[in-house]
């Protein structure tokens, strides 16, 4: 029988996943995936049947069915899960249970299924995979030694199992169109389901009750556990268990061993813990709609809880079809992606770990079949670049996810290779024994496997929080370097979740970048005046601490911009479809773009993801300026968002049309159509004469734009606090609830302060990272001008000696004011800037 659904109504697909989880807190054995899992949807799921028993095998337990020996329907295969009709989200009055929706899907997820006879006219059928239920959980580091014979870990701050596993024969699905699917599989108890659907159904119920009507403000709804709202939590000063020197010799240590032939390389790690009160799950919401993970994860545990903020993919099984995608090789996200590329120490952790990962398939797969589909290519991930590499294989026939487990467990990305010789190294180096950190976090089901590499993932027990950090230790390394990575690595996760660093981690911090000082020189006629270069910070890794040794501001109070109202933007300088377009775009009618709750806001920052992405760029004498760079972008946002490429034939469609342009700003616009990406070119001329300085207006944006550059700009769409239009000249300041500083409407924004440091919001998933952005840093850092990537915020401009912004259409200009924070003069490194970027714009068409 053919799966069934009945349309869900427009408030259901407005429902984020972190807004349900949190108005599912409170049930049992709480689990959320969200990002690319099961068709790029979200996956939620409580009251587990039962979880794994204390002793028993986890690997051979993700084999077993508990449902096949109790199955009612012997008929149906526990391996073909069952669809319930979509849940209202919220939609007023509940229907009635659909009893006869059960129905059976054929063994795999795209087989192609008959129709079902009795569908009425209001269903729909639907081919989206169904996930149904299976074991959902973590598998800890430490399974490793069920694995091989190890020496004894380091001491358990906080131990937790070593591993947790559920078995749910219920889940709440959102499938890739935003529609909730409240699946089981074949056998799974009628009363649990129905216990399951009516503690839905609930939840929608205070969902629906916390919004109010259109046009008016919520009241009185923030300390309602089961709305939907984030509740308070807090997370204490940041400590390390090894301080950044110790584990530089730590690193020197790793690199005797792999100066005596013991290993090519090792991953050594350190963890940063604070004490820790509230519900984590609040945490890892927060963390979401942030950093918006490939592979996000939450587990409420009996005696704690995970939040993985991941993005690293460890196994993904579909039938006998394996892939693994290791990631090894890190930088900045603003840095230069063909440097990272081209990196010899990146590049060679890399390949060591794509070798150990081919030989760990290699034990499972049938011969010939492990092949490496991409090397080292770069992709951007929570405030950083990373060089990420794929490797497939087919397993034997008979090889269950057990086998597949013990063959590869734990992760080679985060050992080192040889795998063995280099987990003994880390068990005799580390200070503190790994718990779920560098194990997996995932699910097990009729569909398949798919677990990420436990990084980049807070851990909770005992009223303590942790986060593990590390890297790959090559020969080539510099320890001080390793030490700071680890900082550059976890530092955008504490920004995200507002924690802070003590107050030797911030000094270590701030040594860090002196160091860097000494060895700069200095540009006089560029930045007169300056201290000595601090260099680019990594994207999200400002100091974070009140003491604020390194000149980033801490964070400002909950009232800094209370009175600061939304902006609008009637987009005088081309962010809509300009004179020329060959394209129409209008929102679907009906829906509500009203709420700029950050609890409302997904991975689409509440804009209208089907309206597609674009860019804008400037074409002079009819040559596209940093084309490259552009389309890299565009390509980005549309395999993310939509999992779709290119086609091939934009570069030379926008080479074409800018030809015959002469000099003109030139965008390009890319929207979902059925399979395929839709590309369309519009264009205008550039305006008259040199642009006047900028006069800017803050308006708080909960959350900001986020690092899409999306089409829907209605977000926007609100009038100016001082009741002056929006004009090519008078632009809105988008500032967080936070006090954050973040960028204009169009364009991003920085400081020079008192003692000439040039400072800039840091690229932590709320603006755009604007492509003359990059160009502006590279030309600061090459004239060993200053530069910091850290928070700003409004005292920070009124300290300023200097504001200025830049876009690719207008290169680098002043801003003269900033409504009630300060007016400056045009100032020198603006000027110069603008020169700089003129004068090399050839070099990037």
């Amino acid at each position: 029988m053919r799966p069934t659904d009945t349309e869900v109504p427009e408030l259901g697909t407005e429902t984020s996943p972190t807004r349900l989880a949190r108005a599912l807190r409170d049930r049992p054995g709480l689990v959320v995936l969200v990002g690319d899992w099961c068709d790029g949807g979200a996956v939620i799921a409580f009251d587990p049947l039962t979880t794994l028993e204390p002793g028993a095998d986890p690997f051979t337990t993700l084999t077993t069915d508990p449902l096949a020996s109790s199955d009612p329907h012997p008929d149906r295969s526990p391996a073909r899960p069952a669809t319930d009709s979509p849940v209202e989200l919220p939609a007023g009055s509940p229907p009635e249970p659909a009893t006869d929706s059960q129905t059976v899907l054929p063994a795999g997820p795209q087989a192609e299924l008959p129709a079902d006879p009795r569908a009425e006219p209001a269903e729909r059928t639907t081919t989206s995979p169904v996930l149904g239920g299976g074991w959902i959980g973590y598998l800890g580091y430490q399974l490793g030694s069920a694995v091989e014979t190890l020496p004894a870990p380091p001491p358990r701050p906080a131990p937790l199992p070593d591993a947790h596993l559920g078995f749910y024969d219920c889940v709440l699905r959102r499938d890739a169109s935003g529609r909730w699917l409240l699946e089981h599989l074949p056998g799974a108890d009628p009363h649990r389901v129905e216990n399951a659907r009516a503690a839905v159904r609930h939840a929608a119920g205070t969902l629906a009750d916390a919004a109010p009507p259109r046009g008016r403000p919520r009241a009185d709804m923030s300390a309602a556990p089961e709305n939907g709202r984030a509740q308070p939590y807090r997370v204490g000063p940041v400590t390390s268990d090894a301080s950044g020197a110790e584990h530089a010799a730590t690193v020197a240590r790793a690199q005797a061993h792999i100066a005596a032939g013991d290993v090519y390389q090792v991953n050594v790690c350190r963890r940063l813990s604070a004490d820790f009160s509230g519900d984590p799950l609040d945490l890892f919401c927060a963390g979401v709609e942030t950093l918006r993970p490939r592979f996000g994860a939450f587990l409420r545990l009996p005696d704690g809880a995970v939040a993985s903020l991941s993005p690293e993919l460890f196994l993904r099984r579909t039938g006998r079809a394996v892939l693994t995608s290791p990631i090894k090789g890190t930088a900045a996200l603003d840095a230069d992606p063909a440097a990272l590329s081209a990196s010899g120490k990146d590049r060679a952790e890399n390949v060591m770990i794509v070798d150990l990962m081919r030989n760990d398939l290699g034990r499972v797969a049938v011969p010939g079949t492990v092949s490496v589909d991409a090397l080292a290519r770069v992709q951007e991930h929570t405030g950083v670049r990373h060089l990420v590499s794929d490797v497939r294989a087919t397993l034997r026939a008979g090889t269950d996810d057990g086998d597949l487990l013990r063959a590869t467990f734990p992760p080679g990305s985060c050992t080192g290779a040889p795998k063995v010789r280099a987990m003994e190294i880390v068990n005799t180096l580390e200070r503190s024994a790994r718990e779920v950190y560098t194990g997996a976090v995932g699910y097990a089901s009729p569909q398949g496997l798919v677990l990420n590499v436990a990084i980049r993932t807070f851990e909770f027990a005992a009223g303590r929080v942790w986060l593990g950090a590390g890297g790959g230790v090559v020969a080539e390394s510099d320890p001080d370097d390793e030490a700071h990575e680890t900082l550059v690595k976890a530092l955008p996760l504490l920004a995200a979740v507002g924690a802070r660093l003590d107050d030797a981690l911030t000094a270590e911090w701030a040594g860090h970048l002196a160091r860097r000082s000494e060895r700069a020189r200095r540009r006089p006629d560029l930045a007169a005046g300056t201290r000595p270069v601090a260099g680019s910070h990594p994207a999200g890794t400002s100091p974070l601490a009140g003491t604020d040794p390194a000149g980033t501001s801490p964070p400002a109070g909950p009232d800094l911009a209370a009175d600061i109202s939304p902006p609008v933007d009637t987009d005088p300088a081309g962010t809509s479809p300009p004179a020329g377009t060959d394209r129409s775009s209008t929102d679907p009618a009906g829906t509500d773009r009203s709420s700029t709750d950050p609890a409302d806001m997904d991975s689409t920052v509440g804009v209208d993801p089907a309206a597609g992405v674009f860019t804008t760029m400037r074409v002079d004498d009819g040559v596209p300026v940093d084309l490259p760079a552009h389309l890299g972008r565009l390509s980005r946002s549309a395999e993310v968002l939509y999992r779709r490429p290119l086609p091939e034939d934009v570069v030379d469609r926008v080479r074409t049309a800018a030809a015959e342009l002469g000099s003109h700003r030139l965008r390009v616009d890319a929207a979902p159509a059925g399979d395929d990406l839709r590309i369309d070119l519009s264009w205008a001329p550039l305006p008259a004469g040199p642009p006047a300085p900028w006069r800017l207006t803050p308006v708080v944006l909960p959350g900001g734009m986020g690092a899409h550059k999306w089409a829907d700009r209605s977000r926007l769409d609100l009038p100016s606090p001082d009741g002056a239009p929006w004009t090519a000249s008078h632009e809105p300041l988008l500032v967080d609830v936070d006090g954050s500083v973040l960028e204009t409407g169009r364009a991003n924004i920085y400081l020079v302060d008192a003692d000439g440091t040039v400072r800039t919001p840091a690229l932590d998933g709320r603006l755009l990272p604007g492509v003359t952005r990059a160009r502006a840093l590279a030309v600061l850092a090459e004239a060993d001008v200053p530069v910091v990537e850290g928070r700003l915020s409004l005292p920070d401009l009124a300290g300023a000696r200097e504001v200025f912004v830049t876009n690719a259409v207008i290169g680098a200009l002043p801003v003269v004011a900033v409504g009630g924070i300060g007016a400056w003069p045009p100032g020198p490194v603006a000027k110069l800037l603008a020169e700089h970027l003129r004068s090399s714009a050839t070099a990037h068409t």
